[in-house]
């Protein structure tokens, strides 16, 4: 039975909670990828990015008719509302998600089950909550379809 090593990256984009969103958008772009592992200054793992997360801070910037505070909503399903105060600067820590974490040995069918489950297209794979690697479901379709796997 494959397990979550095998076909996890090893090479892991991860951004800091206090990094402003305009840095974690360039980030992933330049690193073309659509989302990322929040850590904290010891290396832990403390959340989830993704640019969806990201760009609806980004699609909220603009003018408002009164000057005051902009509202973000999420899908309906989530209930989540983000509240950014006008003039600040919003950081990853204020978009961030729960990480969702496997570890190197948990069977593959284990992690598509967990992704399917939590309607995610990444999972975090872990070794005593730091970061070893992370699975997204185009890793599943490269398994699936045979296809070699990029730069690790």
């Amino acid at each position: 039975m494959s397990k979550a090593k095998t076909i996890m990256s090893k090479s892991v984009i991860t951004l800091g909670p206090d990094d402003a969103v305009e840095e974690a958008v360039e980030r992933l772009v330049a690193g073309r990828v659509s989302g990322a592992t929040v850590v904290g200054e010891t290396g832990r793992v403390l959340g989830v990015v993704s640019l969806h997360d990201l760009a609806k801070v980004r699609a909220g910037r603009g003018s408002s008719d009164e000057g005051i505070d902009y509202y973000l909503r999420w899908p309906p399903v989530s209930g989540r509302v983000w509240h950014i105060q006008e003039g600040t600067t919003p950081c990853v820590r204020d978009l961030m998600n729960a990480p969702i974490t496997v570890e190197e040995e948990t069977p593959l069918e284990d992690v598509a089950s967990l992704m399917l489950r939590q309607h995610i297209h990444r999972v975090i794979v872990t070794d005593a909550e730091r970061i070893t690697g992370i699975i997204s479901s185009l890793d599943f379709v490269r398994l699936y379809a045979g296809a070699p796997a990029l730069a690790k």
